[in-house]
């Protein structure tokens, strides 16, 4: 489930680019075109999937950003942007570290 252009945590730098990068991911796990994903898209209700479907995605997510997503937050996380931003705190915490 990997994408071939896939950005480093390295080069990611803005909130938009990581949504973008989480838009992408999210697209390829529910089989759907990334313009029907939007920032605001809701996770398990306007998608094509399910609860495991969300933990494989997050499991991607992870591999992606070389980040480890806390159950809470993926719980939690009701849309893209969450994710986005879930996962914008982890890298700029690993930065400060």
């Amino acid at each position: 489930m990997s994408l071939q252009n896939s950005v480093s945590c390295e080069t990611v730098h803005s909130r938009e680019q990581i949504v973008e990068e989480v838009r992408q991911i999210v697209a390829e796990a529910a089989g759907i075109p990334p313009a029907e994903v939007g920032e605001t898209s809701p996770l398990l209700r306007d998608l094509p999937w399910d609860s495991l479907d969300l933990v494989e995605c997050s499991m991607e997510i992870e591999e992606q950003f070389d980040v480890s997503l806390p159950d809470e937050m993926v719980d939690e996380a009701k849309t893209v942007g969450d994710i986005a931003d879930g996962v914008l705190r982890l890298l700029g915490k690993r930065a400060r570290e």
